[in-house]
């Protein structure tokens, strides 16, 4: 296939933002007849139409949308080396692109990737988040250099990646202070029938949860199930249950969410991880967050 034409994909793209041909021509100086021909030239080129006609505007197809995506990416880093070409004296930028999976909290997403603004260079610091199947997709193609997990990779899984232990940390149960009071005295066996707010079924803390209870026949009580833990920690906060959670997030919680720990699950403990395409991590910005000091046990 021919290599893109930039000045067709940019004529595409301020069409697409500007919101209809005649705002682009305005905004670019140019004829509306000259961007409808630069248009129709990246559709013939691409093979399908980028836009179709609903009413008197423009809407974008399907492929459009995706075409899109790209080209925001393209002209939003062309944008941002402009402005760092200007600049009196260029400083090196350190880069690092980091999947983070849906599951993980974003307080303990946050304190995992926190050392990287220690770093004694720039980082431009670009954060994605995804569940764990699309982002080694993405990491299998280079288009992150690291992804944090709750889990290590799946065995089976056909990409050479390594699994690098973050941190460990046991699990609490939180609530606001007048729930967590009734449960406080003989705590864990009181929990029997408490209101509780369970992660996904298909989390790694979920299984570990109900794996815990049933060995110590302990038996709470349902309330809700969050994909979003910082939907559960919300619902908490209101005091509809009690929620679990890394007790290394528990002085963000209670600044947060002022839902205060209970206490911990004894033997019940929480790994995180750095999933990268080599053995030996050599990124500046990967190894500040794998080597950080303070965590874990």
């Amino acid at each position: 296939m021919t290599p893109i034409n930039y000045n067709h994909l940019y004529y595409f793209y301020r069409v697409a933002v500007d919101g209809g041909i005649t705002a682009a021509s305005r905004n670019l100086h140019l004829t509306p007849q000259t961007i409808s021909g630069q248009l129709t030239a990246l559709e013939q080129q691409i093979g399908y139409p980028l836009f179709e006609r609903q009413g008197k505007k423009l809407a974008l197809t399907q492929r459009g949308r995706m075409v899109l995506s790209y080209a925001e990416d393209i002209f939003h880093l062309g944008d941002e080396l402009r402005a760092l070409l200007k600049q009196p004296e260029i400083v090196e930028r350190l880069s690092v692109t980091i999947g983070i999976v849906d599951v993980i909290p974003k307080a303990l997403a946050y304190t995992l990737i926190k050392p990287v603004n220690s770093l004694p260079q720039p980082v431009h610091l670009v954060c994605r988040e995804g569940n764990l199947e699309h982002l080694l997709a993405e990491l299998a193609v280079n288009k992150l250099d690291v992804v944090l997990s709750e889990r290590p990779i799946p065995p089976g899984t056909r990409l050479r990646a390594y699994n690098h232990l973050v941190v460990e940390t046991d699990i609490a149960l939180f609530g606001t202070p007048a729930l967590i009071a009734p449960y406080q005295l003989r705590f864990p066996s009181s929990l029997t029938g408490a209101p509780l707010l369970m992660p996904s079924a298909q989390t790694m803390l979920s299984q570990l949860l109900l794996s815990w209870f049933d060995q110590h026949d302990i038996s709470p009580q349902p309330v809700g199930e969050f994909d979003d833990s910082a939907l559960a920690y919300a619902f908490c906060h209101e005091g509809l249950g009690l929620v679990a959670a890394p007790a290394l997030i528990a002085d963000d919680l209670r600044e947060q969410f002022g839902i205060y720990p209970l206490g911990t699950l004894s033997g019940v403990r929480a790994q995180f991880y750095a999933l990268s395409p080599h053995k030996k991590i050599k990124h500046p910005a990967i190894v500040a967050m794998v080597n950080r000091a303070g965590f874990g046990a």
